[in-house]
């Protein structure tokens, strides 16, 4: 992705707006969008034309693979500190 197609206007990065404007005919989702995309944080209208993105970008498919991995080892760190805390309120 070029530094220029990264910046997309704020209806977009707040998610109000609508799904025709997500993308322009030559630019890529912002890496904000693709976050929102990973972590199941848009409606299905978006989360359409997103996909559809990804099925003819590599770039965007490897950073919504990038902001999965990102998310589970999120998930996991936060698993442990819970077990972690929660074993010392055993003691």
């Amino acid at each position: 992705m070029d530094p220029e197609s990264k910046t997309l206007p704020a209806e977009v990065l707040d998610g109000s707006a609508k799904p025709s404007s997500l993308l322009a005919d030559t630019s890529h989702p912002t890496e904000r969008v693709l976050a929102r995309f990973a972590s199941n944080e848009m409606g299905p209208q978006r989360k359409k034309l997103i996909a559809r993105h990804l099925e003819t970008c590599p770039d965007c498919r490897k950073a919504v693979t990038r902001f999965h991995d990102i998310g589970r080892r999120y998930r996991d760190l936060e698993r442990r500190a819970i077990q972690h805390v929660a074993s010392g309120i055993d003691r």
